[in-house]
């Protein structure tokens, strides 16, 4: 039975990034056995298995605008995107807002549920990274090739948080180590895109209660103990116009050219 203010997974028509990595591919399996839809995504190769009829992968660099575009032309409706492209490197933080901000004209398109969303974001967050020469070297190459402003860049990730949260897109930050097991990367993943309720939490996979595979009545009583905070379904919220007269919000941003 369908637990309140959950979507099972196999309603849900979910994009991973980076799904060729250890995490990528776990979530992908797991997302096919439970039902899902994926649309996965790596510019890497490393088999080329899919797990059911209802996985479909591509191979492309998601940071290359025309690549990104027409992909998320040909795929149809998705409902979440998983961020797993590049969250090992020293450029993820710049990939991940690339890849948010192209999603979010495609996550406005959706109605909007019961539960009073569109959509759902969930990107990762390397907590082993190694600060050496090599580490800025990688990144300086990536904001050179993909013409990033670090002068505008937190202004434009908090912009694309405001418009995200307006157009009632949830977003959850998942901060991740070397050392994480993928069956509990997975499990986290899932009840994340479940349960429509939580919303703007950044959960450190290093938290204690994080040895083992959650099920929902664990995960519900992290939520009871703070662990993990949840967004309430009763807390007042006023749509902006835009969103009730259905219109697309405009993304102002000074990195990449907007499309009239």
């Amino acid at each position: 039975m369908q637990k309140a203010g959950k979507i099972l997974i196999k309603n849900l028509k979910t994009l991973v990034t980076g799904s060729s990595s250890r995490l990528g591919n776990k979530l992908v399996q797991e997302l096919i056995e439970n039902g899902g839809t994926v649309y996965a995504v790596d510019k890497r190769i490393h088999s080329l298995q899919l797990y059911g009829k209802d996985h479909h992968f591509v191979q492309g660099d998601l940071a290359d605008q025309t690549f990104l575009d027409d992909y998320l032309k040909n795929i149809g409706p998705i409902d979440a995107l998983v961020n797993c492209a590049g969250h090992r490197s020293s450029y993820n933080y710049f990939l991940s807002y690339l890849i948010s901000k192209n999603i979010l004209e495609k996550l406005q398109s959706n109605e909007i549920n019961k539960f009073g969303c569109r959509g759902c974001i969930i990107n990762l967050v390397y907590i082993n990274s190694q600060y050496d020469a090599e580490y800025f070297k990688k990144q300086d190459d990536f904001v050179k090739k993909y013409g990033i402003q670090l002068d505008t860049i937190d202004d434009d990730v908090f912009r694309l948080a405001d418009l995200l949260t307006a157009a009632r897109i949830r977003c959850n930050t998942l901060m991740v180590d070397s050392k994480l097991d993928e069956k509990q990367f997975s499990s986290m993943v899932m009840h994340i895109l479940e349960d429509q309720y939580i919303a703007g939490q950044v959960i450190n996979m290093e938290d204690n209660l994080r040895h083992h595979e959650l099920n929902y009545d664990e995960f519900k009583a992290e939520i009871l103990r703070g662990k993990v905070k949840e967004q309430k379904g009763d807390q007042n919220y006023f749509l902006p116009s835009e969103i009730k007269e259905e219109k697309i919000i405009p993304l102002s941003d000074s990195t990449l050219p907007i499309k009239s």
